[in-house]
């Protein structure tokens, strides 16, 4: 609608000069090797391992982050397709999708257009993300940052932001004892190395 009073268009005009310049779109991403959907090399993975540690010093592997997305959709018609894309957690409907970036806005691994009523951590297993990650894992040493939506797994290339303290400290004790002679003053703990 506001589009159509900006340019003084119909909607059919205006719906006709869009899907036209979405053919132009996908056209010219096809060409360009930046737009392509690809894990990165191992050069490529030590970079964003410094870029995350140069803001995080605690994250020494971490090369991305992956989170789900949600696209709201126009409820259906049909009742087997809309109970599809239904999400009975926020009450809408959906197409979901998993995506990961990396540091420098890439997204160098994604599985989209699942039906709303599947969970993230279902998606990234479906879409054989996980697979993608421990392969970088096992390749690079590099590991990933997830929110508490993939909490049901435990893998060795995930950091979750639910998960337990234990190793966190662990390194914190490790860090402050070398750094600062045994006293953390980030937490006010004494670090015992």
């Amino acid at each position: 609608m506001a589009l159509q009073l900006i340019f003084g268009m119909t909607f059919s005009n205006l719906d006709t000069y869009l899907l036209y310049a979405k053919q132009i779109l996908v056209r010219v991403l096809l060409d360009d090797p930046r737009a392509a959907v690809q894990l990165p090399s191992s050069e490529e993975i030590e970079e964003y391992k410094a870029m995350v540690r140069s803001r995080h010093t605690f994250l020494t592997n971490v090369w991305c982050t992956m989170d789900g997305l949600k696209l709201t959709l126009e409820q259906s018609g049909d009742a087997i397709i809309q109970e599809r894309f239904y999400n009975g957690w926020t009450h809408d409907h959906y197409v979901s999708s998993v995506l990961c970036f990396c540091p420098d806005g890439t997204i160098p691994i994604a599985y989209v257009n699942v039906p709303g009523s599947v969970h993230d951590s279902q998606i990234a297993d479906y879409g054989n993300i996980y697979d993608k990650l421990e392969y970088i894992y096992k390749r690079d040493g590099a590991q990933c940052t997830v929110d508490s939506a993939f909490g049901n797994v435990t893998r060795e290339f995930l950091i979750k932001s639910s998960q337990d303290l234990i190793h966190i400290l662990y390194v914190m004790r490790l860090r402050c004892g070398s750094l600062l002679s045994g006293v953390c003053t980030h937490f006010s703990h004494r670090c015992h190395a």
